[in-house]
C-alpha cells in the first residue's frame, strides 16, 4: 500500500478519541463517605477508617473496633470535544462516555497497647482495601463512503488501581499522633484496538466488491500490570478548636511488572499487478512503566461552633519525568507505519507537578443527622496541547468539583449517601483529514469539556470497647469533676 493510502487509513483511525494511557487525574472522590462529602478536605480530620489513606495518624485517635464499607454506586464520565474532525465536507464534534464503574472501599480496625488513665489504647491497626481509580471506555466506528467502501474501528481501554494496605496509628498523647500506611497497588492498564478498512479500487459490475482495492486489518492487544508498594506517613495535632494534619507519600516502589503486547497486521495492496501483501505478527513482553509520583498534603480544620466543622487541604503532586509509558523496538515489516501500540494509545509518560485545593464543611443539623459539603480542584498534570502535532496528545482539562453528603449516626452505626461532580474545560486533539492526506501534521488543538458524576453509599459499625461518643462524655465528666474539686 503506498504511503498516501497508508496515511488515509491512519486518518480514519484517528477519527476516534485516544485517551488510553496512564490516568492523569488525582481525585479521590470515590474514597469514603464523609471525606468525599467534604470535598476530600480530610487530612486534619481523618477520624474514620478512610484515615488509612487520607492520614493514618488519625487512626490513633479512634478508640473502637470498627468495620466500614463504601461503594460508589454509579461513577461515569462524559467528555465533549467541540470540533474533533475537519474534512473537505465539513466539521464535526465528538462526545465520549465511560462505562459505569463500582469503586469500593472496605476496612477493619482495632486497638492495641496498654490502656491509659481514660481506658483508651494508644495504637490502632487497620487493614483496608479500596479502588483508588478506575475507568473503562469502549466504542466502535463504522464508516462507509458513497460507493460502499467501508472501514471499522473497535476499541476497548481500561485502567484499574486497587490498593490493599496495612496501617498503624499511634496516639502519642491526647492531642498528637502519627501513623504509617503501606499499600500494595496491583494496577492494570489494558488497551485493545482493531482496524479493518478498504481503500481504492473500482466497483465490480458482477460482485459486491471493488476491483483493485487495498485492504488492511490490524489488531492490537496491550496489557500492562504493575505491582508497586506505596508508603504514606502522616502526622496530626489537635489544640482547642483547631486541628492540623500532614501526609507525605514517597514515589511508588515497583515490586513486579509484566507487559504483554500482541500485534497482527494484514496489508494487501490491490492497486498494483500483481497485488502485494504484507503480513506481520508480533508478540512479546515489552518495556513499560506507569510510575506513582510523590505527594505532600497538608490540612487544617476548625470548629467555630460545637456542631460545625470547617476544613481545608492543599496538595502537591510531584512531576513524572519519564518520556514514554511503553517502549517497543523496531519490528520488521512495520517500517514507516503506525507503531504496534496503535493510534488510540497515548504512550507519553511525562506529567507536570500540580497543586490542588480542597474545602469542606460538616454540620450537625439534628441529633443524629449530619450534612457535609465540599469544593475541590482537579488540575490536569498532562502537558499542554500544541497548536499542531504529528502525534495524538491526551486532553488537557482543569476540573472543579462540588460534593454533598447526608449521614445518619445512631448507636455507633453510620449510614451515608453522597453525590459528587467534577466539571471543567480545556483542550483536546482534533484531526484534520485534508492536512493528513497532504502530508502535514494532522492534529490540531481544539476546545473540550468534561463532566464526572459519582453517587456513593457508605455504612460503618463500631464494635466492642466503648463507643467514641461515650469516651468523650467520660473525659468531659472527669474534667468537670476535677474542676469542681479544685474550686473553693
Amino acid at each position: 500500500m503506498d504511503r498516501r493510502l497508508a496515511r488515509a487509513w491512519v486518518v480514519l483511525a484517528l477519527c476516534l478519541p485516544a485517551r488510553a494511557g496512564a490516568q492523569g487525574s488525582y481525585h479521590t472522590l470515590n474514597l469514603g463517605g464523609r471525606a468525599a462529602g467534604m470535598g476530600t478536605a480530610f487530612t486534619a480530620i481523618a477520624d474514620d477508617n478512610t484515615a488509612t489513606y487520607y492520614n493514618p495518624a488519625g487512626l490513633g485517635f479512634e478508640a473502637v473496633t470498627r468495620i466500614s464499607a463504601n461503594v460508589t454506586v454509579n461513577s461515569f464520565e462524559r467528555v465533549e470535544i467541540g470540533e474533533y474532525l475537519r474534512t473537505g465536507f465539513g466539521r464535526a464534534g465528538l462526545t465520549e462516555k465511560s462505562d459505569p464503574t463500582l469503586p469500593m472501599f472496605a476496612a477493619v480496625s482495632t486497638s492495641y497497647g496498654k490502656k491509659d488513665r481514660e481506658g483508651v489504647r494508644p495504637v490502632i491497626v487497620a487493614f483496608s482495601a479500596f479502588t483508588l481509580d478506575r475507568y473503562r471506555f469502549t466504542g466502535d466506528l463504522q464508516v462507509t463512503d458513497a460507493e460502499g467502501r467501508s472501514g471499522t474501528i473497535l476499541y476497548d481501554r481500561s485502567y484499574r488501581a486497587p490498593y490493599y494496605g496495612l496501617s498503624v496509628g499511634h496516639r502519642i498523647n491526647a492531642t498528637a499522633g502519627w501513623g504509617l500506611s503501606v499499600f500494595l497497588a496491583p494496577r492494570t492498564l489494558t488497551h485493545a484496538e482493531t482496524v479493518d478498512v478498504q481503500l481504492g479500487g473500482i466497483p465490480s459490475p458482477s460482485a459486491p466488491f471493488f476491483e483493485g482495492a487495498s485492504t488492511l486489518n490490524r489488531n492490537t492487544r496491550l496489557s500492562i500490570r504493575s505491582f508497586d508498594l506505596v508508603f504514606r506517613f502522616g502526622g496530626m495535632k489537635r489544640f482547642g478548636r483547631w486541628r492540623i494534619g500532614l501526609v507525605a507519600q514517597a514515589p511508588g516502589w515497583r515490586v513486579w511488572k509484566r507487559t504483554k503486547l500482541r500485534f497482527s497486521l494484514s496489508d494487501v495492496d490491490g492497486s498494483v499487478e500483481p497485488s502485494q501483501a504484507t503480513f506481520v505478527f508480533f508478540e512479546e513482553r515489552a518495556e513499560s512503566s506507569i510510575p506513582i509520583p510523590w505527594q505532600v498534603r497538608g490540612g487544617v480544620a476548625y470548629g467555630p461552633w460545637k456542631r460545625v466543622l470547617l476544613s481545608m487541604d492543599v496538595q502537591v503532586v510531584g512531576r513524572v519525568t519519564q518520556r514514554d509509558v511503553l517502549r517497543v523496538g523496531e519490528i520488521e515489516g512495520l517500517e514507516d507505519r503506525i507503531p504496534p501500540t496503535g493510534v488510540l494509545f497515548d504512550a507519553r509518560g511525562y506529567r507536570r507537578m500540580v497543586g490542588n485545593v480542597y474545602l469542606g464543611s460538616d454540620v450537625q443539623v439534628a441529633k443524629e443527622v449530619y450534612i457535609r459539603t465540599g469544593f475541590l480542584t482537579n488540575f490536569d498534570p498532562d502537558p499542554k496541547i500544541q497548536e499542531t502535532s504529528e502525534e495524538y496528545e491526551s486532553a488537557h482539562i482543569h476540573r472543579y468539583g462540588f460534593s454533598f453528603n447526608l449521614a445518619v449516626h445512631r448507636k455507633g452505626r453510620w449510614l451515608q449517601v453522597g453525590l459528587a461532580t467534577l466539571f471543567g474545560s480545556g483542550h483536546a486533539s482534533g484531526v484534520d483529514v485534508e492536512r493528513a492526506l497532504s502530508g502535514e501534521p494532522p492534529f490540531f488543538r481544539t476546545e473540550a469539556s468534561s463532566r464526572l458524576f459519582l453517587l456513593s453509599v457508605t455504612a460503618a459499625n463500631d464494635f466492642g470497647r466503648v463507643a467514641k461518643e461515650e469516651i468523650v462524655d467520660r473525659l468531659e465528666t472527669r474534667v468537670k469533676a476535677r474542676r469542681e474539686l479544685k474550686s473553693p
